[in-house]
């Protein structure tokens, strides 16, 4: 079926931008082409603004800034600082980014190493002085390497960091990675062999710290300044602390999934190097256009060539070190987001091009705003990737589906480790986080859900037998997952 007519309006404001249309063109076709990762042919599409969706995550305010060509094409803001304040977003405003922070330390790490300061593969309890990786005798396996803490592969427990208000007694590094009061996390350790494959870990970009401000003689926050910030030009950006709080700066209130301000205005994460940056739309712009510069060979103001070309290598399932990438040739493609306590922000960025996206916000459910705000950049420019995947549903084949139901471990998507393929009344559904899905099929080895935004593709190389693995996007990120019992 035909969805062409249905789609007019989305057309024609791409065309604006495809034939030359202004700055102003291509903004409106950006704020009002917001699109869910998965549509059904037939269907038609929304036509979502930024206003819209801002109301439908209860989203007080966020910050774009677009790349095109290796420069800032655009950056706006749009609503408040603070729910209920007359205090406006722009692209200057300060936003804390949670997770986003990783890639940041990432690269300033990976500085230091191809200074010759630091040693990648190196066992870091040769070096660590003030704290070591706690030994679990039963353990047998490679070492933890600054590598496989970038890439997520280290086998670091916790997850992730409550976080502290401004007016809270602060833990030092060495109370947070041993857990001891007041830090509020079980201790930092490696419960499995390092190199076992992806898991998400702030503890590790905690020890990471540890190993920086050792191997610097500085405190990370003052390190990153002279090293990146200021050279880079990113005026705004700094690490958290409880000083920075009250710094006269543009500050993004975070909020809850209900729209309310948390208490305090805003968390502090004293671990810094996992979840405590503050930056603005245009100065993180700025670090994606000056990594994109190093891997070209265009600038070492950031890294130098090869130090960019490692960092954009995987690594780890669809990890680099300190990314997620994907994508092959000129469609090659990196990314992070986070839809942290109280806030939710997205980078893309391409290989080459010169292209990407920056989107900030400040409320819990702004992970997924940032994601149809990128995606919507994505068909206003007519990016090679992340844009919306239109499905055509097909009668799902009846001898396949024994093949594909059973329980499958998920690899590296954060907040989900495991799923349920089911097979009801004859189709296919998905059970995953307390909820069965049912999957419509687009092929023998490919399902989908446009509600629910998930696409599972299969593995049915095996011949006649049963699917070792699929890979499942969900609200349009990727992650693997590996049948119970499936040997690596």
């Amino acid at each position: 079926m035909c969805h062409h007519r249905k789609l007019f309006p989305l057309i024609a404001a791409l065309l604006l931008v495809s034939c030359g249309g202004g700055r102003e063109d291509r903004i409106r076709a950006v704020e009002e082409g917001l699109l869910p990762p998965v549509l059904r042919e037939g269907d038609e599409a929304p036509r979502w603004t930024v206003r819209d969706r801002m109301r439908r995550y209860r989203v007080p305010g966020v910050a774009v800034v677009v790349i095109d060509d290796g420069r800032l094409d655009w950056g706006k803001g749009y609503g408040v600082l603070e729910a209920g304040s007359r205090d406006s977003v722009g692209a200057e405003t300060l936003f804390p980014v949670s997770s986003v922070t990783m890639p940041v330390v990432a690269s300033a790490a990976l500085r230091l190493a191809y200074e010759g300061r630091l040693d990648l593969d190196r066992d870091v309890n040769e070096t660590l002085r003030a704290w070591r990786v706690p030994e679990v005798a039963h353990l047998r396996g490679a070492p933890v390497t600054v590598r496989r803490i970038l890439s997520h592969d280290a086998s670091f427990t916790v997850r992730g960091f409550e976080g502290f208000r401004p007016d809270e007694r602060m833990p030092t590094l060495l109370q947070i990675l041993e857990g001891r009061k007041p830090a509020r996390n079980a201790p930092v350790v490696v419960d499995r062999p390092p190199g076992s494959g992806f898991r998400w870990s702030a503890g590790g970009y905690a020890a990471l710290r540890m190993i920086l401000e050792e191997t610097t003689g500085e405190p990370l926050d003052a390190w990153m300044e002279r090293i990146l910030f200021k050279p880079l030009g990113m005026k705004h950006t700094m690490l958290n602390s409880k000083d920075g709080a009250g710094r006269d700066l543009p500050l993004a209130t975070q909020h809850l999934i209900d729209g309310f301000a948390t208490l305090g205005g805003v968390r502090i994460y004293p671990e810094l190097a996992a979840q405590g940056l503050w930056t603005t739309a245009e100065d993180m712009a700025r670090w994606i256009i000056a990594l994109q510069d190093a891997y070209a060979g265009r600038s070492d103001r950031l890294l130098p060539r090869d130090a960019a070309g490692e960092m954009l290598t995987r690594t780890a399932g669809e990890w680099g070190l300190g990314l997620r990438l994907g994508g092959e040739g000129e469609s090659s493609w990196f990314a992070h987001g986070d839809g942290g306590f109280g806030c939710g922000a997205r980078i893309a960025g391409f290989l080459e091009g010169g292209r990407g996206a920056v989107v900030l916000t400040n409320g819990e459910g702004g992970g997924r705003l940032a994601d149809e705000i990128v995606r919507s950049v994505a068909e206003a420019y007519r990016w090679p990737a992340f844009r919306a995947e239109w499905k055509r549903e097909t009668e799902p084949d009846s001898a396949v589906l024994p093949r594909l139901t059973g329980a499958y471990r998920v690899d590296d998507l954060p907040g989900l480790t495991r799923l349920e393929i089911l097979a009801e009344e004859g189709r296919p559904a998905i059970r995953m986080l307390g909820r069965t899905v049912p999957l419509a099929a687009e092929s023998p080895d490919s399902y989908f859900s446009a509600d629910a935004e998930i696409i599972c593709r299969f593995d049915l190389s095996a011949g006649g037998g049963r699917a070792k693995s699929l890979t499942l996007v969900w609200r349009g990120t990727a992650a693997h997952a590996r049948r119970d019992g499936a040997a690596r």
